[in-house]
């Protein structure tokens, strides 16, 4: 069953308990690491269909962060795979901020709708928080479009609704964006509204501002939102994060 906590706080919750790395998040971050960065550096002499970037957070609520995010486009049947790993250590514990105990997985599958309709897909999501216990999958639609008045096809919003959950008790609607400032400096980031019917709904969100130092390195300022660690005692639901993105 899944913890109703984990779900709400979503990809970003940072309990006092300290709990390893599991080894079914150990095995999944091993395997779809090795296989799309394998994916990565052959696309590098084709097409980049395929990209992995692996980042390191230090946020000011004193818990650090490893981001690890592979997608590729190299699929049959015009599947596109995005996701990511990410292993934190606990908040406020900034004597073991590099004492990396947790991790939150997030993938997504999705695929064209067709029919002549530019950015339409379907998509399924599937989510894991230290163990396939706090699991959910989420199926949905996802519409994708440019906003020519910022840097042309460069700057995009997606659209994302989510209105059936494998654990049958709410719904996600959701937007993904990247906006490009001036040459080497964007906007990047996601907004979660998560719909409870045992509970009430709250956002999840992480703007980030990006700075593209060169070919390999971006260094990344990034704003955390959490209402759901906000409404913990324990927890606190806004910070701010300084990371280095190495881009392969």
């Amino acid at each position: 069953m899944l913890n109703p906590s984990w779900k709400k706080r979503n990809r970003y919750s940072h309990g006092s308990k300290k709990m390893l790395f599991g080894r079914n998040g150990l095995a999944s971050l091993i395997v779809f690491s090795l296989i799309f960065w394998g994916n990565a550096v052959f696309a590098k002499d084709l097409n980049h269909s395929s990209e992995l970037y692996i980042s390191y957070y230090f946020d000011n609520r004193e818990y650090n962060t490893v981001n690890i995010q592979t997608s590729t486009h190299k699929l049959p049947l015009d599947l596109f795979f995005w996701g990511f790993v990410d292993i934190h250590s606990d908040q406020n514990k900034n004597s073991d901020r590099f004492d990396l105990t947790r991790y939150f997985i997030e993938y997504r599958l999705s695929r064209p709708v067709g029919f002549d309709i530019d950015g339409l897909s379907w998509e399924m999501e599937y989510n894991e928080f230290d163990g396939s216990d706090n699991s959910v999958a989420r199926f949905g639609v996802t519409y994708r479009h440019i906003l020519p008045f910022l840097g042309g096809s460069k700057s995009w919003v997606q659209w994302r609704i989510h209105p059936y959950e494998t654990d049958g008790s709410g719904a996600q609607v959701s937007a993904i964006f990247r906006f490009w400032l001036v040459k080497g400096i964007y906007i990047s980031g996601f907004a979660d509204y998560n719909l409870e019917e045992d509970a009430p709904d709250g956002w999840v969100a992480e703007p980030q501002l990006n700075f593209v130092l060169n070919n390999t390195f971006d260094l990344i300022l990034e704003g955390r939102v959490n209402e759901f660690e906000e409404a913990s005692s324990s927890l606190d639901g806004f910070g701010l994060a300084l990371g280095v993105k190495v881009k392969f």
